[in-house]
């Protein structure tokens, strides 16, 4: 059995699309919300920036230990979700959205640099991926809810930061 594979021509529309000059759109200028984004302009930066420092210090064990506990916890879900809803509508109404991605992405670097850490190089079993990204989505909360803090009632604050209340208490403590 052999197998052939047909070429087309390029259609002659394509090369004159191709050689034809394109129009530049030049560089755009970032928005001032992310060019003047540091700790005096977004108060919740500083206890954000700690508590993904001191999360990245954490050993590997202790995150999938802290996303077993979590995973665990069946009554404590129902108040997450609800906790989470009311902190989504508040970084839209306080506009902290680039700031809340700037958190994001530091608990996605801090989380990546604990998996990559060559005291922590062996593959993690399915069950061990889960409790990671357990922890991982508890991290997020609660830097979310550091970020948001100021804006949210003290009961979900403590809902959302519950999973990692001891480096919330670090880095808040420095703020």
């Amino acid at each position: 059995m052999s197998i052939s594979i047909l070429r087309s021509p390029e259609p002659a529309s394509f090369t004159a699309v191709v050689s034809a000059p394109r129009a530049r759109m030049g560089r755009l200028p970032l928005p001032p919300r992310v060019t003047a984004m540091t700790e005096s302009d977004e108060p919740g930066l500083r206890a954000v920036n700690t508590f993904i420092d001191l999360l990245a210090d954490i050993a590997l064990a202790d995150w999938i230990a802290l996303g077993r506990a979590l995973m665990s916890e069946e009554r404590a879900r129902s108040a997450r979700c609800s906790a989470w809803a009311t902190l989504d509508t508040t970084i839209a109404e306080q506009q902290l959205g680039v700031a809340a991605w700037y958190a994001r992405d530091g608990i996605e670097t801090a989380s990546h640099l604990v998996r990559s850490s060559s005291s922590s190089r062996r593959t993690l079993s399915r069950a061990e991926r889960q409790a990671f990204y357990a922890a991982q989505g508890a991290a997020e909360e609660a830097v979310l809810a550091l970020l948001a803090r100021e804006h949210l009632s003290l009961e979900d604050f403590d809902v959302l930061c519950a999973g990692c209340r001891g480096i919330v208490a670090m880095a808040s403590g420095m703020n």
